[in-house]
């Protein structure tokens, strides 16, 4: 299967000759601190070998843990995430209803809210980054885990509505980090579920309540009003204060010229190359067309962004391949 594509004139992604580790390098934090991805289909499985590959480049060194919601489709991928050498953790779906009162803007979402599990599952651990796996990571994140730099409770990326603005308030459920996650964070969560029907975009808005609520509790200084209802500046991790400008974004925003004054049609690829995520929104579909040497896009600026992570699913097939000595062929769901 023929995927690589001709891009004319586009300059190519910094490092595209990869020095990938075959394991990657972890140290020794006693288990306490992790990546995890939330698995619940097996349609995640190219981006999930994107994200591990493009963390093996930049030497992430904190274990990596897929997140597992047990049903035939997951089951049917595990051993390539096995291969991969990340740990899997799974949970056993909850039956339907049992989150009754958090109804999704979409369908598709409502199994997203076994991620409430995380509070519990990984109480015991020091920290957590919740990693969706429709990103790539250009540039380390391993700051997230020192408390010293960021002591709060929870962190998350800020979000971007309609690739017009960054809303003050409103986070992004892409990358979220989780302090000494516990049961008791769980069943407060449940209680504040218990209260009313929330209409949400995704379950990241019942994270944001439940540690702005907590935040509020412990009469945290820098919270201006007993009311607010979202984590404020210093509780939010937000991409305009932090020193490395740590940004995740959707894929249809990468080349606006409204956030982030690229040079349309051609498109900055310095401001691209500097961003330490890329965060490609609604990316199941578009991956297999990808994958199978469809040229997306429409300008060069976002050819630049797929083929980055085109790049990295190449690398990390190639290193399956070897463990399991036999091609494989992406279409939707596992490779055959």
């Amino acid at each position: 299967m023929k995927i690589d594509r001709d891009i004319g004139e586009l300059p190519s992604p910094k490092n595209t000759i990869f020095k990938t580790l075959v394991s990657p390098t972890i140290i020794n934090t006693n288990g306490k601190e992790a990546y995890v991805f939330f698995i619940a289909s097996d349609d995640v499985l190219p981006g999930l070998m994107v994200m591990e590959n493009s963390l093996r480049r930049v030497n992430a060194t904190r274990k990596r843990i897929a997140f597992v919601v047990s049903n035939v489709k997951t089951e049917a991928i595990l051993p390539f995430i096995e291969a991969m050498n990340i740990e899997i953790v799974k949970i056993t779906p909850k039956p339907s209803g049992f989150y009754k009162n958090y109804q999704p803007e979409y369908e598709r979402w409502k199994v997203i809210a076994n991620r409430f599990e995380m509070l519990h599952v990984f109480e015991g651990y020091n920290r957590i980054i919740a990693l969706d796996t429709d990103m790539i990571v250009q540039k380390s994140v391993e700051e997230l885990f020192d408390e010293h730099i960021w002591p709060q409770e929870f962190l998350a990326a800020t979000d971007n509505i309609g690739c017009l603005q960054t809303t003050p308030g409103i986070i992004n459920g892409g990358l979220m980090v989780f302090t000494r996650p516990t049961k008791e964070m769980y069943h407060e969560l449940m209680s504040i579920l218990d209260e009313r029907v929330y209409v949400l975009g995704g379950d990241q808005w019942l994270f944001q309540l439940l540690f702005s609520r907590r935040a509020i509790a412990k009469k945290k200084k820098y919270l201006k009003t007993e009311n607010i209802i979202y984590p404020v500046k210093d509780h939010v991790y937000w991409s305009s204060t932090l020193p490395s400008n740590v940004i995740a974004f959707t894929h249809r925003c990468i080349c606006n010229t409204t956030i982030y004054k690229m040079d349309e049609p051609t498109g900055d690829f310095e401001k691209i190359d500097k961003l330490h995520i890329l965060h490609f929104i609604s990316f199941i579909q578009d991956q297999y067309r990808l994958i199978n040497g469809e040229k997306l896009g429409n300008h060069k600026c976002l050819y630049y962004a797929y083929d980055l992570w085109l790049n990295n699913f190449k690398e990390m097939r190639i290193l399956l391949e070897q463990k399991f000595q036999r091609p494989l062929n992406f279409s939707h769901g596992q490779p055959m």
